[in-house]
C-alpha cells in the first residue's frame, strides 16, 4: 500500500505499528474476529471475506469486535470468486482464518495455492485443537479446550466452574494468535516467506499454565482444586459476601498488605497469626467471613480500597463500566453509541479512530474497484451472484 507524503513525514514513534499491513479475514467467529479487531486497532487495514448465504451465527453480529474492518461477500466456491480472492491475496500482508484443517485447502484456499501466489503472506490458522492430532477435526468451544488442558478443572471449589470464554477464545486464542501474526510479520521483514502461524486454543491455555506447571515440579501446587493459594481457598485471596449480597475480593497475601487489611477491618488481633499456619489461616477465613457480611459492599469498598491492602469490590459490567477508577484511564469509551473497552495496552501513538462494525457486504463494491475491476464488470459480478453487496454503495 502506497503512503501518502503525509503519512511519510509522520513521527515514527507516533506512527501506528500495523499501519499500511492489509489482513484478510475470512469469517469466522469467537477468537478469529476479536484477533482481527485487535489488529484493527493497531492499525492494519482488515477486509472480512463474508460467506455467501451463512446461516446465523449462536450468537448476534457484535458491534463492539466487529468493528474496524470492511466487508465483501465472495462465492469462494465458484471460479470467478476464486479469482476475485486471488487478487485480494496479491495485495495481502496476513491472511487469518478459522475453519476446521484442510477446509480452506479443499476450497483452493490454502497455503500452498495463497503463498504460491504471495509468498510475503503470513498465514494465520486458529483452530480449538490445532492443524493435527487425534482432535483436530473435532468441533468445540472454549469450555473444550480448557476442560482439556486442566484449566477447569482447577477453577471452583466443590465442582468446576465455568469461567467466562475468554480464557480459550481471547486470552489462550486470539491473545497468542495475535503475538504470533506480529512474529511472523517481523520474519518477513528479514526475508522469510511461507509463514504458517498455527494457533491453537489448546495449546494457548496450556501455555497459560506454565506458572501452575511451574509449581507442580516444585510440589507447590495441588492438582486438585480449592486447594492452593491462587485458586480461591486461602482466606487472604478469595471473595467474600457482604451484607446486601454483592462481594468484596481481598488479595492481601503478603503479611504488609493483610496487616493493613486486618487493621481497616478492626481486627488487629489477626495481626499477630501465622500466615503459613493452616489453623490460623482457617481462623481468618472465619473471621473475614463474619466481618464482611457486617457491612453492604460499597460501605466496605469506600473503606478499604483508599488503603494498601488489596481489597476491591466485585463489580458486575456495567458497575465496571462506569467505575471512576477505570474512568480515571479511560479505560471504556464511547463510540458511534456504544459504550466500550478501549484498546489495550496503551502506546505513544493515538488509537486508530476506526470505523464502526460493517454490514455483510457492505463494501463489495468499493473494495472491487481498489482491485482494478471495472463498474460494468462489478456490476456482473453482483448479478450473477459471485460477490453480494449493494449494487450502488
Amino acid at each position: 500500500m502506497a503512503e501518502t507524503n503525509l503519512e511519510a513525514d509522520m513521527d515514527l514513534t507516533a506512527r501506528r505499528p500495523l499501519q499500511g499491513v492489509n489482513v484478510l479475514e475470512l469469517q469466522g467467529m469467537g477468537p478469529v474476529p476479536f484477533c482481527a479487531m485487535m489488529l484493527a486497532d493497531l492499525g492494519a487495514n482488515i477486509i472480512r471475506i463474508d460467506k455467501k448465504g451463512a446461516p446465523p451465527a449462536v450468537v448476534p453480529d457484535n458491534p463492539v469486535v466487529n468493528r474496524g474492518r470492511r466487508s465483501i461477500i465472495i462465492d469462494l466456491k465458484s471460479d470467478r470468486g476464486q479469482t476475485v480472492f486471488q487478487r485480494l491475496i496479491n495485495t495481502s500482508h496476513v491472511l487469518l482464518e478459522g475453519y476446521r484443517p484442510g477446509v480452506t485447502e479443499k476450497l483452493g484456499l490454502g497455503p500452498d495455492i495463497c503463498h504460491a501466489l504471495n509468498p510475503r503472506l503470513v498465514y494465520a490458522r486458529l483452530t480449538g485443537w490445532g492443524q493435527t492430532g487425534r482432535r483436530a477435526h473435532q468441533a468445540g468451544h472454549d469450555i473444550n479446550y480448557i476442560a482439556a488442558t486442566g484449566a477447569l478443572h482447577a477453577i471452583g471449589e466443590t465442582g468446576p466452574v465455568v469461567p467466562l470464554n475468554i480464557v480459550g477464545d481471547y486470552a489462550g486464542g486470539a491473545a497468542l494468535a495475535l503475538a504470533g501474526i506480529m512474529a511472523a510479520l517481523l520474519n518477513v521483514e528479514k526475508g522469510a516467506h511461507g509463514q504458517i502461524v498455527d494457533s491453537a486454543m489448546a495449546e494457548g491455555v496450556s501455555y497459560l499454565l506454565s506458572f501452575q506447571y511451574g509449581l507442580l515440579a516444585c510440589n507447590a501446587w495441588e492438582d486438585q482444586r480449592a486447594a492452593n493459594m491462587l485458586d480461591g481457598s486461602h482466606p487472604l485471596y478469595r471473595t467474600y459476601e457482604c451484607l446486601c449480597g454483592k462481594h468484596m475480593a481481598v488479595g492481601a497475601l503478603e503479611p504488609r498488605f493483610a496487616n493493613q487489611l486486618f487493621d481497616r477491618l478492626e481486627a488487629h488481633d489477626l495481626k499477630a497469626l501465622d500466615l503459613h499456619d493452616p489453623h490460623s489461616l482457617d481462623v481468618i477465613r472465619r473471621r473475614l467471613e463474619q466481618i464482611f457480611l457486617l457491612k453492604d459492599r460499597d460501605t466496605w469498598a469506600g473503606l478499604l480500597e483508599a488503603g494498601d491492602c488489596c481489597a476491591t469490590p466485585v463489580l458486575s459490567l456495567l458497575e465496571a463500566r462506569d467505575d471512576p477508577g477505570l474512568a480515571d484511564r479511560g479505560t471504556f469509551r464511547h463510540r458511534h453509541g456504544l459504550h466500550e473497552p478501549a484498546p489495550s495496552p496503551r502506546y505513544s501513538f493515538q488509537p486508530a479512530d476506526i470505523a464502526p462494525a460493517p454490514r455483510s457486504g457492505q463494501h463489495t463494491r468499493d473494495i472491487l474497484l481498489e482491485l482494478g475491476y471495472e463498474a460494468s464488470m462489478i456490476d456482473t459480478l453482483l448479478h450473477s451472484g459471485t460477490v453480494s453487496g449493494e449494487l450502488h454503495e
